[in-house]
């Protein structure tokens, strides 16, 4: 609309969908074109570029001429070029020759998606699809049926495209567990992306779906030395695989598996690529068997922060309220028998505090003893 500066970045994590919201955006809007090339040598990316965008243009063989040749066929209308995140010299020419165009026309601008953290100017976060999206997807399943598919998927669009809207829990359940399925594929692809060697981090991640959490723990159950376990571990962090985290008052970490989605392959996929086509019916039963007690509610806090930021301040906090003055994020309160109250959130504003507890796993209920607590909290630290 002519305010944002020459770029801005479409982000979020693997798989949540930002790739889908581009095409689909590039295709209504005819200002706007989507250059990817994949995996193709220059020589075949040039190929595709022209047929795609210059299909009558003739002899020629760089990516200078050819985007050239496509900005002069704009005659100057705007123009928005959205460039899918590939590490390719194919890529990198392509961007760096539409850069003059870029840098010196304001009506020409350049988007890039990214898995990564934001870039340039301006920033559009794509997130995972949450619960609440999955409620509206599945109207017909049973609350505890769309919190169960949720979890397997960890909202990630790449794992969830073949869910059947029209199907019931047990045929989607059916589909994602075949051995060709994206569910069963995702994992081992997004892992080769990111590691020459991928099989040598199934263990790792097998292990923390397993429930062991400490590195002693973890190295042990590999037969990994400490030092080298931790190496894995660590690379397995920086790709946002697995999350560290270091309770208050612990000298040692805990490590944990980042998206529940992970955690239902290490527990589902791997090791039984066999059973899945010999016997489908019988790992079907282990996952009904199993999963209400091994997966997590995935990314449940970070759903809850995204209700908290986007609802209405007449709804949710006192309507005098402009905005918060102070957030408090985990605060935990210790009793004298020893017992502990955590609240997850703190909100100050002007006039009130607002305290939030979230739930923290598929089956916790609060007791009343344990409200009549908080309850308790919040009156002696006001």
């Amino acid at each position: 609309n002519g305010t944002l500066e020459r770029s801005f970045a479409l982000h979020g994590p693997k798989g949540c969908g930002k790739t889908k919201i581009a095409q689909e955006f590039v295709r209504s809007h005819a200002y706007a074109f989507y250059i990817s090339f994949g995996k193709l040598p220059k020589k075949e990316a040039l190929s595709a570029f022209m047929k795609t965008y210059i299909p009558d243009v003739a002899g020629i063989d760089t990516f200078e001429d050819a985007v050239d040749a496509f900005m002069e066929k704009r005659s100057g209308r705007p123009t928005l070029l959205v460039f899918e995140q590939e590490y390719t010299k194919a890529m990198a020419e392509c961007k760096n020759c539409f850069w003059k165009y870029i840098a010196s026309l304001p009506n020409v601008k350049d988007c890039y998606i990214t898995d990564g953290n934001a870039m340039g100017d301006y920033n559009v976060k794509v997130r995972h699809r949450t619960v609440a999206d999955f409620f509206k997807a599945f109207p017909d399943y049973s609350r505890e049926d769309v919190m169960r598919i949720h979890a397997l998927t960890g909202g990630i669009l790449g794992v969830a495209k073949e869910l059947n809207q029209s199907a019931d829990y047990d045929e989607n359940v059916r589909t994602l567990l075949k051995y060709d399925s994206a569910f069963s594929t995702y994992l081992p692809s997004w892992l080769t992306e990111c590691f020459r060697s991928p099989e040598s981090y199934y263990p790792i991640l097998k292990s923390m779906a397993d429930g062991h959490c400490h590195l002693s723990e973890i190295a042990k159950d590999v037969g990994f030395a400490n030092n080298k376990c931790l190496t894995y571990i660590e690379a397995l962090i920086k790709n946002d695989f697995v999350f560290a985290d270091k309770p208050k008052g612990s000298k040692q970490s805990t490590y944990h598996i980042a998206n529940s989605y992970i955690a239902a392959w290490c527990r589902y996929v791997y090791g039984k690529n066999i059973l899945q086509v010999t016997d489908p019916d019988r790992l079907f039963d282990y996952v009904r068997s199993d999963i209400d007690k091994s997966l997590a509610v995935p990314s449940f806090r970070a759903a809850c922060m995204r209700f908290i930021d986007e609802a209405p301040k007449t709804e949710l906090f006192d309507f005098r309220c402009s905005k918060a003055v102070e957030v408090k994020k985990s605060a935990a309160f210790k009793f004298r028998d020893g017992s502990r109250v955590v609240l997850d959130l703190c909100v100050k504003t002007d006039y009130s505090s607002f305290y939030f507890v979230f739930p923290h796993t598929l089956d916790e209920r609060y007791t009343k003893e344990y409200m009549e607590k908080i309850y308790k909290v919040v009156n002696k630290f006001d």
